[in-house]
């Protein structure tokens, strides 16, 4: 019987005067020039004051065109520094996440422990653990597949990146498995180091300990297996 490890990341009018006498017509229209004079005077007054008042609207109106195309340009700058300053924070906060247990873990050939080659002729050992549960399947030298579940914990030990793990296997039969892992991810891709032994039913084995280091089980180091992350 064996096990195996897994590792747990905006978007203009004219006025005109009339009379009856010569003298008067004279005088009169004398009079209406000057009224006329008077009136074209002050239309003409009232022209340029409109003009000039239209003008300044107008250059009211261009230089606040201008400003509010400014304003938008210099919102729109900061707007998109903010977005830009966002969006590296973000890449940086996902760049550098370490490997967990949590994935799906593969040893094959030389990297089988030799020991479980000598008594299962296995081949390829797959190893996937979610938050949880675990599964293993072992495959050996003529194709044959054995798959194992359950359930497991693991906590760090305390001495250095040594983690202690306990599987609760429910199939194919139910046992306790023991020991310890680690993991290197600055490889890539990651590396396992696993190490266990079945406690329940006892086999007579020692589960390998952190502190002891991996080979420390009664069986030693022929029991120390190694996965890739995949």
């Amino acid at each position: 019987m064996r096990t195996t490890p897994i590792v747990a990341l905006a978007l203009l009018s004219a006025c005109s005067g009339a009379g009856v006498s010569t003298t008067a017509r004279t005088s009169e229209d004398s009079v209406g020039d000057t009224d006329v004079s008077a009136g074209d005077a002050a239309s003409a007054a009232d022209d340029a004051g409109d003009d000039a008042a239209d003008d300044a609207a107008d250059d009211a109106a261009d230089s606040g065109g201008a400003q509010s195309a400014g304003e938008a340009a210099s919102d729109t700058a900061v707007d998109t520094g903010a977005a830009d300053a966002g969006s590296d924070s973000a890449g940086d906060d996902t760049a550098a996440q370490p490997v967990t247990l949590e994935g799906a873990w593969l040893s094959e050939g030389d990297d089988v422990a030799p020991l479980l080659v000598e008594l299962t002729h296995a081949t390829s050992i797959t190893a996937t653990f979610g938050p949880q549960a675990f599964t293993v399947v072992t495959i050996d030298d003529q194709g044959q597949q054995v798959q194992q579940v359950g359930v497991y914990t693991a906590t760090p030990s305390g001495v250095g990146e040594i983690f202690d793990i306990t599987l609760e296997q429910t199939m194919p039969q139910a046992i306790t498995v023991e020991g310890i892992f680690e993991i290197d991810d600055s490889v890539s891709p990651a590396v396992l180091r696993y190490e266990v032994v079945q406690t329940e039913p006892s086999v007579g084995a020692v589960a390998p300990t952190a502190e002891g280091g991996f080979g420390a089980t009664s069986l030693g180091a022929d029991l120390t297996q190694v996965f890739v992350r995949q």
